[in-house]
């Protein structure tokens, strides 16, 4: 059997074996989210299993006999961040409190990856930073309802173990977190039984990050391409952080202004908004993959391009659900 395939089985045996465990744990313990108006569920559920994600990849490392595909540092700050999640699943610390442990966390992992980018090392590390922060916190938002950030995670994580040229240990990671992703899945989706919470959230953003940011570095790909492929959560979510910035909202309350939440308000199963997410990284893979023929002056030009269309999509889209909810409303 082919290593990467074995890993996805692996994994996700290991992820399902603990689910039950952590949910009944979660129960006992009340580690479990309310229905509230700025949620999109409706009964007490149990949350935090991004936890069991966690043990699975700490399964992986050990098997992996020294994780040579990432810096030992590096590794320290994914599971550093999981840890900062599950602190944040169990007390709900205060959001500036979070963002200052956040951010120590990746300037250590900025720290960890400084090493062959084309920048003085110290703006190498801010600029890691900044990337690292970005994808934590809008995995973190856009984790609303069931299934769309496991999906896309997965989605993710399989391209980059399938991508023509990945090196073999960073493919098998990445095949050993796609697999960590999908034992969590059949407990999401379409019915949840258990949430990820923050500790799954923050973990798969910075895996995703790292897994991206060393394939960078190793020239597997190109930033514009990473953009593209990542594209369904860093849109939505930084689209509408530019939307409620520009209307001067504070930007760390919770709301319900994401597109993939206008979608389940107008009446879309949480099921299938994930997959039109899943479809749109589909595409977004693909258009990446042809990417990389072009010389890097031209894929920054699509990128730009990618950009601006998706914004109008995204602009349009959201007033077609607004408009489709009030007709509703008068009906």
């Amino acid at each position: 059997m082919h290593p990467s395939l074995t890993a996805v089985l692996l994994a996700g045996f290991c992820t399902a074996l603990l689910m039950p465990a952590w949910i009944a744990l979660a129960k006992r313990h009340g580690i479990q989210d309310l229905p509230q108006q700025r949620r999109l569920h409706g009964s007490v559920t149990p949350r935090g299993a991004g936890v069991c994600i966690g043990l699975s990849l700490v399964a992986g490392l050990a098997l992996s006999d020294g994780a040579e595909f990432a810096p030992p540092l590096a590794l320290l700050s994914v599971l550093l961040f999981a840890s900062i999640g599950v602190w944040d699943d169990l007390r709900s610390p205060s959001a500036i409190a979070k963002f200052v442990l956040q951010s120590l966390v990746a300037l250590l992992l900025g720290f960890a990856l400084r090493e062959s980018w084309p920048l003085a090392w110290s703006v190498a590390v801010l600029v890691l930073a900044a990337g690292c922060l970005l994808y934590v916190n809008l995995w973190n938002f856009m984790d609303g309802i069931n299934g769309l950030v496991a999906i896309q995670t997965v989605l993710i994580a399989a391209a980059l173990a399938l991508w023509p040229g990945q090196g073999p240990e960073l493919a098998l990671a990445a095949a050993w977190f796609a697999g960590a992703g999908l034992g969590f899945l059949p407990f999401n989706l379409p019915k949840a039984s258990a949430f990820l919470g923050d500790s799954g959230s923050y973990l798969l953003g910075v895996a995703i990050f790292l897994l991206l940011a060393l394939s960078v570095r190793e020239g597997r790909f190109s930033l514009p391409q990473a953009f593209v492929l990542s594209s369904g959560i860093l849109f939505d979510g930084g689209f509408t952080l530019l939307q409620r910035a520009m209307r001067g909202s504070d930007l760390w309350r919770a709301h319900r202004e994401h597109l993939y939440q206008y979608a389940v308000r107008r009446g879309h199963s949480h099921a299938s908004v994930s997959l039109m997410y899943a479809a749109w990284t589909m595409l977004a893979a693909a258009l990446a993959w042809n990417m990389g023929r072009l010389p890097a002056m031209q894929q920054w030009m699509l990128l730009t391009a990618f950009l601006i269309a998706s914004w109008f999509a995204h602009v349009s889209l959201k007033r077609y659900c607004l408009a489709s909810a009030r007709r509703r409303k008068v009906a």
